[in-house]
């Protein structure tokens, strides 16, 4: 279930992970470029908002969005010359990716028809998977989790709710038991 912390729900090149030592618990926050897949980290002492997160990326010469590291960011502002038209394979890969994203994703469920992909798209028509995701999340929407696995995590929370509680039931009763043992011991004067 999405927690709608990009950091922590691991989305759009961003993750998290948690160790503890001895000066406490640490977080550490990881970006990765979308274009050349470079990637960073940076600690915390708590966790904080995914836009305070990518103000420390943004301080560290990254460029959010569209997530560039500092050697992509410094090169997408070279001046590169514009073209006065797309060229025909251009044209062509661009048709191709709406053609297939129409056909195999569902944008009301938000995902994908059995075997297609972001990726597979972007094999299929040439284009770079970021291109694809990007337009896809423009046109299309975004992926969705299905419901069941909805249900699922529910289930699962349930029993282990349950679990804990079982478990601290039993715990209670070993404890009231062991109580019983030692005050019939220690009456009859046996060595515990």
């Amino acid at each position: 279930m999405s927690r709608g912390h990009e950091y922590l729900d691991g989305v759009r090149g961003r993750s998290m992970t948690t160790s503890t030592g001895a000066a406490g618990t640490v977080f550490k926050a990881r970006i990765q470029c979308g274009q050349c897949g470079a990637a960073e980290t940076v600690q915390m002492r708590h966790i904080m908002t995914p836009r305070h997160i990518d103000l420390k990326f943004i301080q560290r010469g990254w460029r959010i969005p569209p997530r560039l590291c500092p050697a992509c960011a410094a090169k997408s502002k070279e001046k590169k010359p514009m073209a006065s038209k797309p060229s025909a394979g251009a044209v062509k890969a661009t048709a191709k990716m709406f053609t297939l994203l129409s056909q195999h994703f569902d944008a009301d469920n938000g995902r994908y028809v059995a075997g297609w992909t972001d990726g597979k798209i972007a094999k299929e028509t040439g284009m770079a998977p970021e291109a694809v995701i990007e337009f896809r999340r423009e046109a299309f929407g975004e992926i969705k989790e299905p419901a069941e696995f909805a249900l699922i995590r529910a289930d699962i929370n349930s029993l282990e709710k349950l679990a804990a509680d079982s478990h601290a039931s039993i715990t209670a009763d070993i404890a009231k038991l062991r109580g019983q043992l030692a005050q019939a011991v220690g009456k009859m004067g046996i060595p515990a």
